[in-house]
């Protein structure tokens, strides 16, 4: 990475790549250092996933593509409020008390398919 493309990637996803340490992962990019060594000024960058914080040449680190988002169709969104549905239902009569977490779980992800449905439908309106 350059250091003109670190304010654009500032908080974003950054794949580490040393092949000194054996690693390829993501991070995210969550700063940039200038220093001073033997050979002049260079910069480095700041990398996080969890609490693991890892201080890495700006050479080894790029930019992560974000992967278009699928196009959810009518169907599948109709699909996932049937099941939304189902799992109100079965919230109200389970006897395992942990499968109302579960239902939770699968609740939210549900929700978040319909909503992106109706979010690509204003979207296309729009273009």
């Amino acid at each position: 990475m350059r250091v003109e493309e670190v304010r654009a990637a500032l908080g974003k996803p950054v794949r580490f790549r040393s092949v000194k340490l054996a690693c390829d992962s993501v991070y995210v990019l969550t700063g940039c250092i200038l220093r001073r060594g033997t050979d002049g000024f260079y910069y480095q960058a700041e990398l996080t996933r969890g609490r693991t914080v890892i201080v890495a040449a700006l050479d080894d680190i790029e930019r992560v593509q974000a992967p278009a988002a699928p196009r959810i169709t009518h169907q599948q969104a109709h699909n996932a409020y049937d099941m939304l549905q189902g799992a109100c239902n079965r919230m109200f009569v389970t006897d395992d008390p942990a499968e109302p977490a579960r239902l939770y779980a699968s609740a939210l992800h549900l929700v978040e398919t319909i909503y992106a449905y109706a979010r690509g439908r204003f979207a296309e309106k729009e273009v």
